[in-house]
């Protein structure tokens, strides 16, 4: 069986060959505005049962901080958004003697004011095998 704190520690330990090492398991943990490039990982849907897949979407979320002038670093965004589609793409694999599979569901840029930051969002359709194999 997976529960959604798995469905983390199994992103957590695929993240580790990712650009940045830094990773945190939600917003909360970010008191401050962001100095660093770190990854934020949030999986707050609970599993939702199919007929043969328990499913749910994670949002992984890579932040890049505002440049010394206050404005977004396009650039660097850019590269890291191309990095996490090659890097994400789509996964399958077994946790707990359980089947999983992900895939993008969608990727994009997003913007924290309060943080000092922009981010490439990923969200991902996390699929759980509902059936023993």
């Amino acid at each position: 069986m997976i529960v959604t704190t798995d469905i983390y520690k199994i992103l957590c330990d695929k993240l580790k060959d990712f650009l940045i090492k830094d990773v945190y398991d939600s917003w909360n943990a970010i008191k401050k505005g962001v100095k660093n490039e770190l990854i934020v990982i949030v999986v707050r849907d609970a599993l939702e049962p199919e007929t043969y897949w328990e499913v749910c979407y994670p949002h992984i979320n890579i932040c890049v901080p505002y440049l010394a002038s206050g404005k977004t670093n396009t650039v660097r965004l850019n590269e890291l958004e191309r990095s996490a589609k090659q890097f994400l793409i789509g996964e399958s694999g077994v946790f707990d003697s359980t089947q999983y599979h992900w895939e993008i569901d969608r990727i994009g840029i997003e913007e924290d004011l309060k943080l000092a930051c922009s981010y490439v969002n990923v969200v991902l359709k996390f699929k759980v095998l509902n059936v023993k194999i």
